[in-house]
């Protein structure tokens, strides 16, 4: 039998997980989470809400409409998706609404940790899956693997869904 005593401090001291959420600056001490979730002006403009969401963190601020418009999304009237094949519009996009102050690229197979070295950067990402998208905000993996359990590993998503209804 293990005397509780002798847990306690062991396990005050023993880090069992790794998170990190995006902030404006590195000083996590007294800087809260800065980062914010935008609604998508229409039923398919996930993409444009994505990188509204990722423009504004990096403070540049741009209307839906105008984002649509860069990335050929039609008008709110007479709104388009975009088609999986044109993913690369949204790096060269970016790259231009940010006067090439921010770099973007593809990551065709991200892993766990490709995601988690972006967080670690304070740079957020967006994500890609079939018919949506959403961006990726922060992480939290489990550093401790206890009686045969795997570990587990997640992430912050900050997904854009379709205006309501009044």
């Amino acid at each position: 039998m293990i005397s509780r005593a002798l847990v306690e401090p062991l396990v005050s001291i023993m880090r069992l997980t790794l998170t990190n959420e995006i902030h404006y600056s590195r000083r996590n001490t007294d800087h809260h989470v800065c980062y914010e979730l935008r609604v998508q002006e229409t039923s398919v403009w996930c993409v444009a809400a994505s990188v509204q969401m990722l423009l504004d963190f990096y403070r540049y601020n741009y209307l839906q409409t105008k984002i649509a418009q860069q990335l050929g999304l039609g008008t709110l009237a007479n709104p388009n998706g975009l088609p999986y094949a044109r993913v690369g519009d949204v790096v060269t996009q970016l790259q231009v609404m940010s006067s090439n102050v921010i770099t973007a690229k593809i990551l065709t197979s991200p892993t766990f940790y490709d995601f988690a070295s972006e967080m670690d950067q304070n740079q957020p990402m967006i994500s890609f899956i079939p018919g949506h998208s959403r961006t990726v905000a922060g992480y939290t993996e489990s550093l401790f693997v206890l009686l045969g359990l795997a570990a587990s590993a997640g992430f912050w998503y900050m997904i854009p869904g379709p205006p309501t209804q009044v």
